[in-house]
């Protein structure tokens, strides 16, 4: 275990070493007075706040990239173009590399893409065919400050097209 303090720069890599050594304690001198299995839990809890908040901003940027090849002529691009870019400086700004484990880009790509179909079909607007799986934005591509929806746009076009020549 490193001797270095996490805890400011990054919560979740602090909460699961400081779980780790508790669950390390507990068994080599338990205690009546400490309930082990929920302290230990409580911490864990914190570190999966921090990296389920970063996951939600991740699934909300391809949520509207999805949108907007589902629905290219709607009156909402420049809007969805503008909540990608926030919700990407938010989650570049509270990523850790220690969340890296917790975000699997294939869980949240088909979270986003549920939905993108839910919210488009209340207007009637289905999903573009062919969207590809598993997910074609990496979290690196998503971690990157010049990441924008255009490109998001364009990575999800060309893995479409991809898919669609593989099957001709």
């Amino acid at each position: 275990m490193s001797a270095t303090p996490l805890y400011p720069d990054d919560v979740v890599g602090w909460a699961e070493q400081q779980a780790e050594a508790l669950r390390c304690l507990a068994r080599v001198a338990p205690s009546n007075a400490v309930d082990w299995a929920n302290v230990i839990e409580e911490i864990g809890t914190l570190g999966r706040s921090e990296w389920r908040a970063v996951r939600s901003q991740l699934v909300n940027a391809l949520d509207h990239i999805v949108r907007g090849l589902a629905d290219p002529s709607s009156l909402s691009p420049e809007a969805w173009a503008a909540e990608v870019g926030t919700v990407l400086t938010e989650a570049q700004f509270d990523c850790r590399p220690s969340m890296a484990p917790h975000l699997a880009m294939d869980d949240i790509w088909r979270h986003a893409v549920r939905r993108a179909g839910r919210t488009l079909g209340a207007y009637k607007v289905s999903l573009p065919p062919g969207l590809p799986v598993p997910s074609p934005v990496r979290l690196e591509d998503l971690l990157d400050p010049t990441f924008d929806y255009d490109r998001g746009r364009t990575i999800v076009r060309a893995a479409m097209l991809s898919k669609e020549k593989t099957r001709d």
